[in-house]
C-alpha cells in the first residue's frame, strides 16, 4: 500500500491530530515531519519514539506534545548542538524508554545504549556508548563520535565505542517507570539533515533503555551502529551522491543478528540507483530480501533518502504502534504494517 502525504507550507506551526477514532483503538503509526527552508538551504528533522504496543489515548496526546517540544528545542550554534538539544527533550520524557524513565534492569539499575552516525560528502564518523547510566545517552554517543578521530601523542587512537557511565545519574528511575503500559516503545531515534550552499550534513542517532528486567550486561541494538541506525551513500553517474539514512526500533537481538539498519539502507540504495525504484518500493523490496521471518518480528523503520538532491522521508511499521515525528506538519494514523513516502 502506498500512502501519499500532502505537502504542508513550511511556515505552518500547527499540530493537527487527524485520527479516525475506530482506528485509534486498534493500532497504527503516527507520522509527522518538518522542512525548514531559508534563503541558503534546508533543514529536515525526523524522530521516532519507538515501536511497541497499543498506547492509551492520553499517552498519545502527551507524546505529540513531547515531539513538538523536541522540534522547538532544535536550536543552537552548530549542527551537533541542535541534534543534542532535540535528543535531550526525548530522553528527558518519562514516556520514552531512554534516559530518564528508562526500563530498569534485573539489578534495579538503569542502563542505556546509544549510537550516533554522522555523514557528510567528506566521509563518515560514528560513536557509541553501552551500559550507560547517564541522563542523556545520545549526547554521550555524540561526544564519543567527536573524540573518535583524535590520536594521542603516543599514537593511541581514541575509542569509537565506550562501556559504562560517562556522566552517571542515579535519578533515572521515574514514578511512571512502574506503569509499563504507558511506555511509548523500545527505542528513540533522531535524524537531523541540514544543507547550506549545497554542503550537507546528516546525523542519525538511536537510544534505548532496553527491555524491562533485562540483564544489566546486555547490549541492545541502539548501541550498535548498523543495527539501530545507519547512513549509506552511493555516487551516481551524473556526479552526485544519493543518501539513505535509517533509524530502527524493535526486538534488539533480532535487529543485531540481521544488521538491520545497514542492510536495509544498502539494499534501498541498490534498488534506487540501479533499478530506479521509488523510495517506498525500495524499502519494501529490501525488507522482502531480508526474509519471510522478518514479518513476524516487531519493528519500526523511519528515515530520510536524498535522491538526486531531493529529500524524501519514509516510514514502515510492523508493530502495534510506532511513533514517528517531524514538526510543522499534521499527525496521521496509518494502519498496522502501513508504509509510505513523506514528500518533502
Amino acid at each position: 500500500m502506498y500512502f501519499p502525504f500532502p505537502q504542508f507550507p513550511p511556515s505552518s506551526n500547527q499540530f493537527n491530530l487527524v485520527v479516525d477514532v475506530e482506528q485509534q483503538r486498534s493500532y497504527g503509526i503516527y507520522v509527522l515531519y518538518e522542512v525548514n527552508r531559508n534563503m541558503n538551504g534546508k533543514r529536515i528533522v525526523i524522530v521516532h519514539c519507538g515501536a511497541g504496543g497499543k498506547l492509551p489515548s492520553s499517552v498519545e496526546r502527551r507524546l505529540v506534545r513531547v515531539v513538538k517540544k523536541a522540534f522547538e528545542a532544535g536550536v543552537g550554534d552548530g549542527h551537533n548542538d541542535r541534534f543534542a538539544n532535540i535528543a535531550r527533550v526525548l530522553e528527558d520524557s518519562p514516556l520514552t524508554n531512554t534516559g530518564y524513565g528508562s526500563n530498569i534492569c534485573s539489578d534495579g539499575t538503569v542502563r542505556c545504549d546509544s549510537s550516533v552516525v554522522q555523514c557528510t560528502p567528506r566521509g563518515m564518523k560514528m560513536g557509541s556508548v553501552v551500559c550507560n547510566s547517564s541522563r542523556y545517552p545520545m549526547e554521550d554517543a555524540l561526544s564519543v563520535m567527536n573524540e573518535s578521530l583524535r590520536v594521542s601523542k603516543e599514537g593511541i587512537v581514541s575509542p569509537m565505542v565506550k562501556v559504562g557511565d560517562l556522566v552517571p545519574d542515579p535519578q533515572l528511575v521515574s514514578k511512571l517507570q512502574q506503569n509499563v503500559y504507558e511506555r511509548a516503545g523500545d527505542t528513540i531515534g533522531v535524524l537531523l539533515f541540514e544543507e547550506v550552499d549545497k554542503e550537507w550534513i546528516i546525523t542519525t542517532g538511536s537510544s534505548s533503555g532496553g527491555n524491562i528486567m533485562r540483564d544489566w550486561r546486555r547490549i541492545g541494538s541502539a548501541g550498535i551502529p548498523g543495527s539501530g541506525c545507519w547512513t549509506e551513500t552511493m555516487d551516481f553517474d551524473e556526479g552526485g551522491t544519493n543518501v539513505v539514512s535509517i533509524m530502527v526500533s524493535g526486538q534488539g537481538e533480532e535487529l543485531i543478528k540481521r544488521d538491520f539498519a545497514r542492510y536495509i539502507s544498502k539494499n534501498m540504495l541498490k534498488y534506487i540507483n540501479n533499478e530506479g525504484m521509488f523510495v517506498s518500493d525500495a524499502l519494501e523490496m529490501s525488507l522482502n530480501d531480508m526474509g519471510r521471518e522478518t514479518r513476524q518480528l516487531q519493528w519500526g523503520v523511519a528515515g530520510l533518502a536524498v535522491i538526486d538532491g531531493r529529500p524524501i522521508g519514509f516510514f514502515r511499521g510492523n508493530s502495534r504502534s510506532f511513533v514517528v515525528g517531524g514538526s510543522n506538519s499534521r499527525v496521521r494514523l496509518v494502519q498496522n504494517s502501513g508504509y509510505g513516502e513523506i514528500l518533502l
